[in-house]
C-alpha cells in the first residue's frame, strides 16, 4: 500500500516543475544530526526529516498493527500519509539560528568568521518548532480544504501541527499563544526573513515528496488522532536516529541538491532502509498459522473451550472485551489462544498479542507456555519478548529454545543463544526470546509480549512518552490473565487502560478463575466507555448488561454493534472440593510474624503425617502456601525436623536470592508440572515430598499436587490455591487417601473468639468475611476444626460474591468485624480516590485536544509510581563475605564480587547478572537496610538495576540456627547488627527478618 502512495507521491513531484528550491545549498548545509554525534560529519536536516516519514511509510507497508487506522482518519483525508508528513515535520524547529549554533563546524560552513559563542540564542528546537507552525504560512499550504480557512480552523491547524512537533521527545506541551509563539523565536533569533524562508522551504520540500497529503484535524477524532500522532512520530525519529541507520544505510543515498524529485527518490530508499531496521529489531507483524483448535493442542476442545470455539465467532462484528470466568486448570490458557486466533481472523491477520499477569514469578512461566504453544505456528520471523524488571536477567530462553529444538527437531534447525532458526516447508525464518538491543520502549512494540500487568499500568498514568506507551498495545489483543488479583488502586489503573484500549479499538481477553461481579462490571463499564467515545457517543452505565457473571462461561461485548452476549453457564462435570478449616489459637501480639509463624508450623505437622510417616507407603506430595515470607521458613523448619529422608521439603520464596529462585522453581515445575510426554528429560514424580511456599506459588503455576494446606486468604485466593491440587492427574493415580480434593485452611485466630488475627498482607475484614463464609454451612470434624464440601464449579460463583466485604455488612456487623468493615472501606475510598487523582483523563469524560499535556505531565518517573504504589520490591540486598579486604559472593570459595568496569565503560552484561543473580529482593524499609549495609562499590551506581543495590557484609561464623524455633537451619549474621531488627541469611532458607524482641523470643 505504501509503495503505492509512494509511487503516486513520485508522480506527482516528476509532473510538477523541476526547480530546485530557493536554497538548495543552505538546506543541504542545515544540520538534523551533528557530527558530535555521528563518525562522518553532520547529517542534514532534509534527509533526517524523510527517514523519519519513510518510517511511517514502512510500517504501513509491512502491514504493522503500530499504526491505528481508525484513529489516523482524524488527521484527514490520507490518514497515513498525513502522520508521516507530521513525522517530517516534527525537527522543523532545527533550522534556527540556536539549534544551529550547537555545533561549530556545521556552523562555519554557513557563517563563516562568526563564532557560534557570539550568538546568545536559546539552543532548543521543540519550542521554536512549534512557534513556527503557529506563525508562519507552511503550515496553510497543507490544509485538506481549497477554500479560505476561517480563523478557527487555521488554529487547530496550527495547534494540531505545534502539539505533535512540541511532543516528539516525550512531553506533550499545553497550547502555545501567538505572544508566546513571537517571544520563543525572538529567544532563538529565529523570526528573520531567511530563517522563515529555509523553514518554508524545508515544509514545502517533505509535503511535495509525500504527494502534497491534506491535513485535516478536527472532528470527533481529534484527540485520537493527536494521541496516536504524539506516540508513533517519536518512535520514527528514535528509529533513524541510530548511527547504524544512518551511516550503514542512508548517508550514501544523500543527493547532491535538494529539489522534489530527489527528496521523492530518497523517501523511497528510506522506506526500504526502514522496513529492514523495522525486521532488525524485531518489529515485524506477527505472523501465525491458524489451525482449528484440535490440530494445534492434540486434543478436542472441552466445554467452555467449545462454547468459545462454536459461539464466540459469530457475536464479533468489531472490537471487544471477552470476559472469561472458569475454575483453576479448567484450560484457560488454551481457551485465550483460541480467542486471539478469533480476533486475528475477523479483525486483521496483523494483529499482535500482549500477555499480562500479576507477577515475574507467573510472567516467566506463562511466557514459557506461550512460548511452547505458538512456536509451530509462526510463519516467519517473529520476536517475543518477555517484559518486568528483571527480564533482562532471566536465562531461562535458551532452556526453553533447547526444549522446543529437542521437541521438534526437524523444523528447528538450528539455535543460537535467544535464536531458534526455523526451517517449514522450504520457508525460513527466525524466532527471538528478545530483541536484547532495543531499548526498552521499543519492545513494548514486539508483535508477542508477555509482561507483568506494571507494563500495562505503566500507561495509565502521566509520564514522559505515555502515548508511546500506550501504543504499545494499539495493534495487539490484549490478553490480561488473574485479572481478580488486583487491589484497588490497580483496578483503578486497570480501568483507565481498559478505557483508552476500547478508545483504540483492542480486542481485550479477561480471564479469572475468581472474578466478583462488582469488578467484572467495572472493567466492562470502563472499556465501553472508551469505545463509546471512539465513536462520539455518551455511554450510559452498563449494569444492565452484566446482571449475571456465568460461572463456567463468558461475556462478550462488542464495540461494534454496542451489544453483550453471555454464554450462559457451560455445563461441564463437578468436582468436589473440601475446605477443612483449622482454627490455630496464638497466644501472645497475634500480629506478631513469629509467634504465627511457630504456631502454624506446629499445625501443619499432623495434617502431613501420612506423607512424613516412612510405615504409610500411599505417601504423597503436598504443597503448603504461608501469606509471609517468615511463616513459610518456620513451617519449612519444622517439616524438615521431622521428614523422614526420603521427603524432601522443598522452600520457596521471594527473599531467595533471584538466581536459586529461578534455579528451584524451574526444579519444582519439572517435578510437579504437568507431565505432557513433550519435556525431555523430566524426572520422575516423587512418591513423598513436600513444597513450602509463599504467594510466588498460586498463580499461572501449572503444579499439581495430592493436597494443599493454606494459611487464611481471602476467599477468591483460596479457591486459586485449591487449583494447585487435583490438576491434571486422573483419579486412579493419586493414592486412595488423597483422591477427595481438600484443602486444609489454617486460620491464626484469638483463643477466646476464634476470630482471625488481624495480620498482614490481607485485610482484616477480607479475612474475618472468607473465615464466616467457610464456616456458614461448615459442620464440626473435631476440636476448633470444621468441614465444609463445595461443588466446583457450581458453587464458586456465588461463593466468591459472598466472601467479599461489603460496606453493606455493617448493618449487621459487631464488635471486631464491624471496626475491621471500618477500616478496610476507610482504605479502600483512600487507594481508590489516589488511583483517580494519579491516572491520566479517559476519552469521553471531556478530554480535548489542549488537555493532552497532561498525559505527559508528571513529577516523578513512572516505574518508580508503579513499584511504590503497587508495593512491589524496590531494591535489592547483596550478601556479601569480606576476605582480604575484598568483597566475596559466598561464605567460602573463590567467588569475589565483579571489579569495576574499565574508565569510560559501562559495566558488562556478566557483571550485572552476577549481581542481580546473588541478590535479594526486598521492599524499602527505612532503618535497618541503613543499618546492615556497607558502601556499595561505586560502579554500582553507573547502572540503573545495580543503583538500589544494598550490599550487606555477613560474619564468617556459621550460627547454628538462624530460624526461630528451628533445630538446624544453619546461617549468618550481618556483621552491623540493626538496633531493633534481627535480620540473617541462610543459603538454605534465603533472608529471614523480623523485629528483634519477636525473633529473639
Amino acid at each position: 500500500m505504501s509503495h503505492r502512495r509512494l509511487s503516486r507521491a513520485s508522480r506527482r513531484a516528476s509532473a510538477q516543475e523541476d526547480r530546485a528550491l530557493a536554497r538548495p545549498r543552505c538546506l543541504s548545509l542545515v544540520y538534523g544530526k551533528s557530527e558530535d554525534l555521528l563518525p562522518n560529519g553532520p547529517y542534514p536536516l532534509p534527509a533526517h526529516l524523510l527517514d523519519a516519514a519513510a518510517v511511517i511509510l514502512a510500517l504501513d507497508a509491512l502491514g504493522s498493527p503500530l499504526l491505528p487506522k481508525r484513529a489516523l482518519r482524524g488527521l484527514g483525508p490520507d490518514g497515513v500519509l498525513c502522520l508521516a508528513l507530521l513525522a517530517a515535520l516534527h525537527d522543523v524547529g532545527k533550522a534556527t539560528t540556536g539549534f544551529a549554533s550547537r555545533a561549530a563546524a556545521s556552523w562555519s560552513r554557513m557563517w563563516a568568521g562568526t563564532p557560534p559563542s557570539a550568538i546568545g540564542a536559546t539552543r532548543g528546537h521543540t519550542g521554536p518548532g512549534q512557534a513556527s507552525a503557529l506563525l508562519e504560512e507552511w503550515p496553510l499550504r497543507m490544509a485538506a480544504s481549497d477554500q479560505p480557512l476561517t480563523g478557527t480552523e487555521v488554529e487547530e491547524l496550527r495547534q494540531f501541527i505545534g502539539l505533535v512537533i512540541s511532543a516528539h521527545h516525550g512531553r506533550i506541551t499545553s497550547a502555545m499563544s501567538q505572544a508566546a509563539a513571537h517571544d520563543e523565536l525572538a529567544r532563538s533569533f529565529d523570526h528573520t526573513a531567511d530563517w522563515v524562508s529555509v523553514r518554508s522551504d524545508l515544509a514545502e520540500l517533505v509535503w511535495q515528496a509525500l504527494g502534497r497529503p491534506r491535513l485535516a484535524p478536527d472532528g470527533e477524532d481529534n484527540v485520537l488522532s493527536a494521541v496516536a500522532a504524539c506516540g508513533i512520530v517519536p518512535f520514527a525519529d528514535w528509529v533513524v536516529s541510530q548511527t547504524h541507520f544512518i551511516e550503514g544505510h542512508r548517508r550514501c543515498h544523500l543527493p547532491e541538491a535538494w529539489d522534489a524529485p530527489s527528496a521523492a527518490r530518497f523517501l523511497a530508499s528510506g522506506v526500504q532502509a526502514a522496513q529492514a531496521e523495522l525486521r532488525r529489531m524485531g518489529l515485524a507483524p506477527l505472523t501465525l498459522a491458524d489451525l482449528p483448535f484440535a490440530q494445534r493442542y492434540l486434543f478436542a476442545p472441552r466445554g467452555l473451550q467449545r462454547s468459545v470455539c462454536e459461539q464466540l465467532e459469530s457475536h464479533v462484528h468489531g472490537p471487544g472485551l471477552l470476559v472469561v470466568t472458569d475454575r483453576t486448570g479448567g484450560g484457560k490458557t488454551e481457551l485465550a489462544q483460541e480467542a486471539v486466533q478469533i480476533f486475528r481472523r475477523l479483525l486483521g491477520q496483523h494483529l499482535g498479542v500482549g500477555v499480562f499477569l500479576p507477577t515475574m514469578a507467573t510472567t516467566n512461566a506463562q511466557f514459557a507456555r506461550w512460548v511452547k504453544d505458538l512456536m509451530p505456528l509462526l510463519g516467519q520471523d517473529a520476536t517475543v519478548e518477555r517484559l518486568h524488571s528483571m527480564a533482562a536477567f532471566s536465562e531461562d530462553a535458551d532452556r526453553i529454545l533447547r526444549d522446543l529444538k529437542a521437541a521438534d527437531d526437524a523444523r528447528i534447525s538450528a539455535a543460537e543463544p535467544g535464536t531458534a532458526a526455523i526451517e517449514d516447508g522450504g520457508a525460513r525464518g527466525s524466532f527471538r526470546l528478545s530483541a536484547a538491543d532495543t531499548q526498552k520502549l521499543f519492545r513494548l512494540q514486539a508483535p508477542l509480549t508477555v509482561a507483568t500487568i506494571d507494563q500495562l499500568l505503566a500507561s495509565a498514568l502521566p509520564g514522559r512518552h505515555q502515548p508511546f506507551r500506550m501504543a504499545g498495545s494499539w495493534g495487539k489483543v490484549v490478553v490480561i490473565d488473574e485479572c481478580h488479583a488486583y487491589d484497588v488502586f490497580m483496578r483503578v489503573l486497570l480501568r483507565t487502560v481498559l478505557a483508552w484500549l476500547g478508545a483504540f479499538g483492542v480486542p481485550v481477553v479477561l480471564l479469572s478463575a475468581t472474578l466478583p461481579r462488582r469488578v467484572a462490571r467495572e472493567y466492562l463499564e470502563a472499556y465501553r466507555s472508551g469505545a463509546a467515545a471512539r465513536e462520539g457517543q455518551s455511554p450510559a452505565l452498563c449494569e444492565e448488561r452484566l446482571e449475571g457473571l456465568p460461572y463456567p462461561g463468558w461475556v462478550y461485548y462488542d464495540s461494534a454493534t454496542d451489544v453483550t452476549t453471555s454464554s450462559g453457564t457451560v455445563p461441564g462435570p463437578t468436582t468436589e472440593l473440601t475446605l477443612a478449616a483449622h482454627a490455630v489459637p496464638v497466644t501472645g501480639d497475634p500480629r506478631d510474624p513469629v509467634a504465627r509463624g511457630r504456631r502454624l508450623a506446629q499445625a501443619s505437622a499432623p495434617i502431613l503425617a501420612p506423607i512424613l510417616d516412612t510405615a504409610d507407603h500411599e505417601g504423597g506430595c503436598a504443597l503448603v502456601i504461608a501469606n509471609t515470607v517468615t511463616s513459610a521458613q518456620m513451617i519449612a523448619a519444622a517439616l524438615r525436623a521431622v521428614a523422614p529422608d526420603d521427603c524432601h521439603v522443598h522452600l520457596l520464596h521471594a527473599r531467595l536470592p533471584t538466581g536459586q529462585r529461578e534455579e528451584r522453581t524451574a526444579r519444582l515445575e519439572a517435578l510437579f508440572g504437568k507431565r505432557d510426554g513433550q519435556t525431555p528429560g523430566q524426572p520422575e514424580r516423587p512418591g513423598r515430598a513436600i513444597v513450602v511456599a509463599t504467594q510466588v506459588a498460586e498463580q499461572s503455576l501449572d503444579w499439581d499436587f495430592d493436597v494443599v494446606v493454606s494459611e487464611l486468604a481471602p476467599l477468591s485466593l483460596l479457591l486459586q490455591r485449591a487449583g494447585r491440587a487435583h490438576r491434571h492427574r486422573p483419579a486412579d493415580l493419586i493414592a486412595a487417601r488423597w483422591r477427595q480434593w481438600t484443602v486444609h485452611v489454617l486460620a491464626a485466630v484469638e483463643a477466646a473468639s476464634n476470630l482471625p488475627v488481624e495480620a498482614l498482607p490481607y485485610p482484616h475484614a477480607a479475612l474475618l468475611q472468607t473465615w464466616h463464609t467457610i464456616l456458614e454451612d461448615a459442620h464440626s470434624s473435631g476440636e476448633r476444626q470444621w468441614r465444609r464440601t463445595l461443588r466446583v464449579p457450581d458453587d464458586v460463583q456465588d461463593l466468591v460474591e459472598r466472601a467479599e466485604p461489603e460496606l453493606s455488612l455493617l448493618e449487621e456487623a459487631e464488635g471486631v468485624f464491624a471496626e475491621a468493615l471500618m477500616s478496610w472501606w476507610a482504605e479502600e475510598d483512600v487507594a481508590a480516590s489516589r488511583g483517580d487523582q494519579m491516572t491520566v483523563p479517559i476519552p469521553g469524560s471531556g478530554l480535548s485536544r489542549p488537555d493532552l499535556h497532561r498525559l505527559t505531565e508528571a513529577d516523578r518517573d513512572v516505574d518508580d509510581v508503579l513499584t511504590t504504589r503497587l508495593g512491589a520490591d524496590s531494591l535489592r540486598l547483596l550478601p556479601v563475605w569480606i576476605r582480604d579486604g575484598a568483597f566475596h559472593l559466598a561464605p567460602q570459595g573463590e567467588d569475589p564480587l565483579p571489579g569495576a568496569p574499565a574508565p569510560g565503560k559501562r559495566p558488562s552484561p556478566q557483571a550485572v547478572r552476577t549481581v542481580i543473580d546473588h541478590s535479594i529482593p526486598v521492599r524499602r524499609a527505612p532503618g535497618w537496610q541503613e543499618a546492615v549495609a556497607a558502601q556499595a562499590p561505586a560502579w554500582f551506581a553507573e547502572h540503573p538495576r545495580l543503583a538500589d543495590v544494598f550490599v550487606v557484609p555477613f560474619g564468617d561464623t556459621v550460627e547454628h540456627s538462624v530460624i526461630p524455633g528451628a533445630d538446624a537451619a544453619p546461617g549468618y549474621l550481618p556483621r552491623t547488627r540493626a538496633p531493633r531488627h534481627t535480620v540473617a541469611f541462610s543459603p538454605d532458607y534465603g533472608l529471614f527478618t523480623a523485629p528483634r524482641r519477636a525473633a529473639e523470643e
